[in-house]
Parts: structure tokens; C-alpha cells; sequence
């Protein structure tokens, strides 16, 4: 079976060495450089040169197109890229979006594309030598965040698990409803409602479980924290 191919929407800064090292680090067939439509931007014209230069050390390599967006309206930039990764998938390859060299509001754009379309967004941290760049260190997926609202059951069990978490689901019930005792119908009844939230919480990743032993140590993740903390005066 042959493996599917891989484009990489490439969003053009101002440094070559960065954005070439970052596309290296994975499969790739493609390469969409993407540039600003109004080359009267502050700074677009260095864009286009180290678009010229990138295109130059990867062509014989991959295949390279040049595409032009919205960098001045978020929006209009994410409706831009979407438009792209629609277009590459419908040609049955599959898409990443390198934000490594992005600028100003293509970066935000790019992260609504990919959140929408459920696609591999990342980016590379610069390795520096005498102060300038000469490559990357490494490389960082960016996470998504869930685009929903959490019904309140369900916030109650994040502001609960705040801090270190809990150490199983009958410590999670002490928490939340301490009156009840354990044997009970309601304790059962209880002890389903929450794995039935706890289920989808850890689907949709705010939080994470870890096995010990004959119980599930709960805590929340890095964007179950976030969220708790930003509703947590809702």
C-alpha cells in the first residue's frame, strides 16, 4: 500500500534556515509557501525573498507552489488557508501547516484552520549561534482547544480535579457529594454518572487518567487547566 502523500502549508517569515530545517523533520511531497496579497505590507518584501530563497533549496526535492493570502484579517486569512487545505485533500493528500515563519495575524489564522479541519499544526524553536539563527532545536506540535461549552456537571468535575487531582473515582465522589455512603444505590448511581463524564472529558482531552493499581488517578490536562481556570468565574 502506498503511503499517502504530505503536503506542508508553509507561511513565509523572514528567516530561510528555521522554515527549511522545520519541513525536514517529516515526511514531505509538497510545499506551499504562502505569502501575503498586498506585497505593500510592512515587511512583505523580505517575505518574498526568502520565499524565492526557500523555493531554491527545496525545488528538485519536493513539489512547490506559491499561494497568496488575506495577512492583514484573520478571518479572511483562515477562510484563505481552509480553502488550500481543501483543495490538497481533495487530491487525497494529507496536511500540515508549518507556522514556524508566520507573522502577525496568518500565525492566528492558521491555528483557526487547523482547528477546524483537525489537521497537524506545528512550529520549531530557533537554534541560535553568535546570535543568529542557524537552524532549529526543536520541533512543537501545537495542541488544539476544544471549540465547545461545557455543560455544568461537567465543569463541576474540572474545578474538582484542580490542583493534583484525585487519586480515583471514590475520591472524586468525596469531593463533589461527601454526604453520600459508599454501598448505597445513589452511591452507584453516583459513581456511573461521573465515568460516563469522565469518559468524555478524556475523550475531548481535558483530562487525562493514569492506572495504579486497581484504581485511575485523575487529573486535568494542560487544556482541561486552562479552561477550568478561565470559566472558573463563570
Amino acid at each position: 500500500m502506498a503511503l499517502k502523500q504530505v503536503t506542508h502549508i508553509v507561511p513565509v517569515g523572514h528567516t530561510k534556515e528555521k522554515l527549511v530545517d522545520s519541513i525536514r523533520q517529516f515526511p514531505v511531497h509538497k510545499v506551499i509557501l504562502v505569502v501575503g496579497k498586498d506585497r505593500g505590507v510592512s515587511g512583505e518584501d523580505k517575505v518574498y525573498i526568502t520565499a524565492r530563497e526557500i523555493e531554491r533549496e527545496l525545488k528538485g526535492f519536493v513539489e512547490i507552489e506559491w499561494r497568496k493570502v488575506d495577512k492583514l484579517d484573520v478571518l479572511n486569512g483562515a477562510i484563505d488557508i481552509l480553502k488550500i487545505v481543501k483543495e490538497e485533500r481533495a487530491r487525497g493528500r494529507e496536511v500540515k501547516i508549518n507556522v514556524t515563519g508566520s507573522l502577525r495575524t496568518i500565525g492566528i489564522a492558521c491555528y483557526i484552520a487547523a482547528l477546524v479541519t483537525n489537521i497537524e499544526i506545528y512550529s520549531a524553536l530557533p537554534a541560535y549561534k553568535n546570535g543568529k539563527v542557524v537552524g532549529i532545536k526543536e520541533i512543537s506540535p501545537i495542541p488544539f482547544f476544544p471549540i465547545k461549552e461545557l455543560p455544568e456537571e461537567q465543569m463541576q468535575i474540572l474545578r474538582a480535579l484542580q490542583g493534583n487531582g484525585v487519586a480515583s473515582i471514590d475520591e472524586l465522589i468525596a469531593r463533589l457529594k461527601p454526604k453520600l455512603k459508599k454501598g448505597t444505590r445513589d452511591y452507584a448511581n453516583e459513581r456511573a454518572r461521573l465515568s460516563h463524564h469522565l469518559k468524555l472529558l478524556r475523550e475531548d482531552g481535558f483530562v487525562e487518567g493514569e492506572k495504579a493499581g486497581k484504581n485511575v488517578k485523575l487529573k486535568l490536562s494542560k487544556i482541561g487547566e486552562i479552561y477550568a481556570m478561565g470559566k472558573g468565574d463563570d
